[in-house]
């Protein structure tokens, strides 16, 4: 009787693939074991196994809301940076040159007013109508409107927020009054430059765009300089070498009625004052650039 362990000569050996097969074949044989689970014996396991579900269901809910908020501040930090630069190096540069000018500006509608009540040549008063010419800006809030969009607002906290939403209403008013004042600067300047002396109707329509443009002046002037102090409250100021840089340029185009605007003149309720309370703070600043 042949040996069943004894090897068939006639069978050939089996190449490593074949039995590293033959070895995974085996082991899929196993039978699977299966644990069951043990059953709670008592008040005390149960609540155990529910503390620990509640306490890893907590610290979830914190660590989402801690990156949440780290998000959040990021996104904070971002739009305070651009709404910054935006107020700094574009509105704040505007406001500190209309500030330094409406001196220069006023005594040109004066010097203008005087001419029309003279009854002036007609073509002396249209060259003096024709070099009146402001700076027509473009006050931007593009940095605070995104950031109402993305919802920053909620996250900033209440005091901050109005705090940017304060310089922003500033730069609403500012656009407007801009406006205003190119209109009534196009009236001013829609009289012919003929010869021959000034009519009743020519004299009138000079008077009023003269007078609106008056009141402009100042109201520009005291938006503009209260729009400096609020940049200073959020301690962003305009930096001393963009002002003396804006003195200077200010100086070579109108000469020495250009003043330096000081903020810290400037009172909150400067925006009720009379126009003329107004005017005559107009007419005061610093004598150099303060750092």
């Amino acid at each position: 009787m042949p040996d069943e362990h004894q090897p068939d000569p006639d069978e050939q050996p089996k190449t490593e693939a074949e039995a590293e097969a033959d070895a995974d074949a085996d082991a899929d044989e196993e039978p699977m074991h299966i644990h069951r689970p043990k059953p709670l014996h008592g008040l005390r396991e149960l609540a155990v196994e529910i503390g620990v579900i509640v306490i890893g269901v907590l610290i979830a809910i914190a660590a989402e809301q801690l990156v949440e908020g780290l998000g959040w501040r990021h996104k904070i930090h971002e739009s305070e940076q651009a709404m910054r630069a935006e107020l700094v190096a574009d509105d704040g540069g505007q406001a500190f040159m209309r500030a330094a000018i409406a001196p220069c500006l006023d005594r040109q509608l004066q010097a203008i007013g005087q001419a029309v009540a003279a009854r002036k040549d007609r073509a002396e008063v249209a060259r003096l109508a024709h070099a009146y010419s402001p700076p027509t800006y473009t006050w931007d809030d593009q940095a605070w409107q995104s950031s109402v969009a993305a919802g920053i607002g909620p996250h900033m906290g209440a005091r901050r927020t109005a705090e940017w939403s304060g310089v922003y209403s500033g730069v609403a008013i500012l656009n407007h009054l801009t406006e205003q004042e190119f209109s009534a600067v196009s009236a001013l300047r829609a009289l012919p430059s003929s010869e021959g002396p000034l009519d009743d109707e020519d004299a009138r329509r000079l008077t009023e765009a003269a007078a609106t443009l008056e009141r402009l002046n100042v109201s520009l002037y005291s938006w503009s300089a209260g729009f400096l102090k609020n940049l200073e409250r959020l301690q962003s100021p305009v930096p001393l070498a963009q002002r003396t840089a804006l003195i200077a340029r200010a100086r070579q185009r109108f000469g020495g009625c250009v003043v330096i605007p000081n903020p810290k003149l400037f009172r909150p309720m400067d925006n009720l004052t009379s126009e003329d309370e107004r005017r005559a703070r107009m007419y005061s600043g610093d004598t150099t650039v303060r750092p």
